[in-house]
């Protein structure tokens, strides 16, 4: 569903790379021997229809879904599931004749306990209905394959009455639950779509993945979550393997406590892509490969006295590469925190290139440095890192980028970035800056005078009737063109400015309107003399 654009406005321990290596080790010595199980009998038809989504938020059906694309005739039988009119002792082959419960949660019994999901299996969740702290740390013990993922999900067609006139999503409530809400260790091709789940706290995950891979989570909902004891070391998605897909969730913590939990936490292979974090304390904390079109929003103080992050990343997962793009983080709100990290934490990464292009890094008054590049003088080397065409916004009055510990131990090649506020673009104390041109540095006073501003639909674009002589970023960049290949085709392309809309629950982004010869500096390309485009095409409905 495409919805129109809502507003809503939206450091480090040295010591947490240890804490993250032991919470990896513990769990895997855990879960290592967990046992595959044989598959047996296949379910029944499956709904039609457009009822989930691809990695990019294109409408498709079950029967074509897949973890990093889409699958023609993925998923064969399917299975359903209604907590409030299903029996487990049913066959669970039709809408009719649900189980109560699915497959790996500790109160599936009878039919239900004997089923084991093959490659090619759908489990279908009933709209509205309610699983409770009894139903949850589902462990899973069965594998898709690439052709034949697992799929948990929805109908959206099926639903019962507490929604209303349409389809509203299937219910964990992860109150006085203990453990993760799905324990994914070790498994590999599965994918877990449209779940609401409320309820938890800074003692559990919501999906953990320790050995795991190519496992996807799709368009689900985490809200009012609590603080409840000592640890920050959780995430919504954490651990997540190579190959994975965490994409169109929402992480909304409006209504929770607002002193706890990340969004993504530890070490995250593949890719994470529109999601929405608000009120937690790190949006995206550990290692990762590919992050792009996030909001993270509202970082809060930790009850535990953890350093707060909107996007820090330790560094890549696997590989050497790391891409940041066409993300925004905004509206800090605890003191010091570091609104955005490049390779901070990594224990060295010698070789690695890392690219940043795209980003709206909105840092306030009161957080700490706005964009830091690369790690501490124990990190050693951490490699060459490429930062274009992001504007930033240093309502604290910092340095725009860079490092700020002697002496320079990494290469940061930056052009076409757009500071306002800031002292000085690129501090080079502990990172050597070229300056490829186009960078432009301004005063708050200077910007609002030309149209960028906060108040605006996209803060700090230019505004319609602007001119190369009335807009300073407009026309004034280099020309990028010949890096834009891969990962990096993007960048000629202005940022697609993810937004979400508080009351659908809904995930969208702009279209983007492509670089011309006349590059603009910044994340916006200005078109046609016109503000930039309005959201369309790709959404997430999360209700």
């Amino acid at each position: 569903m495409v919805s129109s654009k809502a507003r809503t406005r939206i450091g480090f321990h040295s010591a947490l790379k240890g804490i993250v290596l032991l919470f990896v080790i513990t769990f895997s010595l855990l879960f290592a021997a967990k046992p595959a199980l044989a598959a047996t009998s296949a379910g029944g038809a499956c709904p039609t229809g457009n009822n989930t989504i691809d990695p990019q938020g294109n409408p498709i059906s079950i029967a074509n879904v897949g973890v990093n694309g889409t699958i023609s005739g993925a998923i064969t039988s399917c299975y359903y599931i209604s907590k409030a009119t299903g029996s487990d002792s049913n066959s669970g082959t039709t809408e009719a004749s649900p189980w109560a419960h699915m497959p790996g949660m500790p109160s599936c019994t009878n039919t239900c306990a004997s089923t084991s999901p093959a490659p090619g299996t759908g489990l279908i969740l009933r709209g509205g209905d309610t699983w409770t702290s009894s139903d949850l740390n589902i462990t899973w013990l069965w594998n898709g394959t690439s052709s034949h993922p697992i799929y948990i999900g929805v109908d959206q067609g099926w639903y019962n009455s507490s929604c209303g006139g349409s389809w509203c999503r299937p219910i964990f409530n992860a109150t006085s639950s203990n453990g993760d809400i799905f324990n994914f260790a070790n498994a590999t091709w599965v994918i877990a779509d449209n779940i609401e789940i409320k309820g938890m706290t800074n003692q559990q995950n919501g999906f953990q993945e320790v050995g795991g891979s190519n496992v996807r989570a799709t368009e689900n909902y985490f809200h009012g979550w609590s603080h409840a004891g000592s640890s920050n070391n959780v995430g919504f998605a954490a651990m997540c393997g190579a190959g994975s897909m965490f994409d169109h969730n929402v992480m909304d913590g409006s209504d929770s406590t607002q002193n706890t939990m990340n969004g993504v936490f530890g070490s995250c292979a593949g890719t994470i892509q529109y999601n929405y974090f608000n009120y937690m304390v790190s949006g995206i904390l550990g290692s990762v490969d590919n992050v792009n079109n996030n909001i993270v929003q509202n970082s809060v103080t930790s009850a535990d006295g953890d350093h707060c992050n909107g996007i820090f990343t330790f560094g890549p997962q696997s590989g050497k590469t790391l891409y940041v793009y066409n993300n925004i983080t905004r509206g800090m709100q605890c003191s010091g925190g570091v609104n955005f990290w490049l390779v901070g934490n990594s224990g060295g990464c010698a070789g690695c290139t890392s690219f940043a292009y795209n980003n709206i890094i909105d840092a306030s008054a009161v957080s700490g440095n706005v964009f830091n590049i690369g790690g501490h003088p124990s990190d050693g080397n951490t490699g060459t890192y490429t930062v274009e065409n992001n504007t930033i916004i240093a309502n604290n009055g910092g340095t725009c980028m860079g490092n700020g510990e002697s002496s320079p131990r990494s290469i940061t090649n930056f052009a076409n970035n757009h500071c306002i506020n800031g002292s000085i673009i690129c501090d080079g104390t502990g990172t050597t800056c070229n300056n490829l041109g186009g960078n432009l540095l301004q005063s708050m006073s200077t910007a609002n005078k030309q149209g960028y501003t906060a108040s605006e639909l996209e803060e700090y674009s230019p505004v319609a009737g602007c001119t190369s002589s009335t807009c300073s970023t407009v026309g004034a960049g280099v020309d990028l063109a010949s890096s834009c290949s891969a990962s990096m085709t993007g960048l000629c392309n202005s940022i697609t400015y993810p937004s979400y809309d508080s009351t659908t629950h809904t995930i969208s982004v702009m279209a983007a309107s492509a670089r011309s010869a006349a590059w603009d500096i910044g994340a916006y390309q200005f078109a046609s003399g016109s503000s930039p485009n309005p959201p369309t095409g790709l959404s997430a409905t999360v209700q």
